[in-house]
């Protein structure tokens, strides 16, 4: 596998579809799969309808999709202002579970309800800084979007590799950062979809 990626780096004729093929690669792995596949697992376990369920699924790929293009649009740009990938590598293993516990106990308090056996909706939502989600279906749409976040930050050693050694730093030396941010973001994001709409 890793000859077939650097064979592909290598031949680099057209930079935005080695964009796309490495994103797939990153997502074509036992690890990321089984991750991103139980995630889906619990969203379809939480939602009864059919519409609903495929909502749900969109959002969480549209997180990962969201987050990819942000962290493949950033990372470049500070890479090009001497940042190492090794370095950034090791932060992210350092901080990385720390930064993830802190998210999920900020998930928890969003949709922590402690008015909810006391109080009508309109009542908990006055009191609530997340009035907003006060109806259930909402609260899944923003949720779904969030867990697609949290699961693209869960990086293996397997797709650590493959983007900090070396994605990131093929993008950093190109000339089309947005455009192959896109197709590498789709290339990780499309083949989930897909089989979240077929275990659907």
């Amino acid at each position: 596998m890793q000859e077939f990626i650097n064979q592909i780096v290598i031949d680099n004729q057209s930079p935005l579809l080695t964009a796309f093929i490495l994103g797939i690669l990153m997502i074509i792995n036992p690890c990321p799969i089984i991750t991103n596949l139980s995630s889906i697992s619990y969203i379809l376990k939480n939602n009864s309808d059919t519409k609903s369920s495929f909502i749900n699924q969109m959002l969480f790929s549209l997180g990962r999709f969201t987050l990819f293009c942000f962290m493949c649009s950033i990372l470049p740009l500070i890479i090009q202002q001497g940042f190492s990938t090794e370095r950034l590598q090791h932060i992210l293993s350092e901080y990385g579970e720390k930064l993830f516990g802190i998210l999920l106990i900020v998930m928890g308090l969003l949709f922590l309800n402690p008015h909810h056996h006391h109080h009508n909706d309109d009542t908990c939502c006055h009191h609530s800084p997340f009035g907003f989600l006060k109806k259930q279906h909402l609260k899944k749409y923003v949720s779904s979007f969030v867990l697609g976040i949290f699961i693209a930050l869960i990086f293996c050693p397997y797709t650590a590799v493959l983007f900090f050694g070396i994605y990131i730093p093929f993008v950093s030396v190109s000339q089309q950062v947005i455009g192959e941010s896109i197709l590498f973001s789709l290339g990780t994001t499309l083949p989930i979809t897909f089989a979240s709409i077929i275990i659907t």
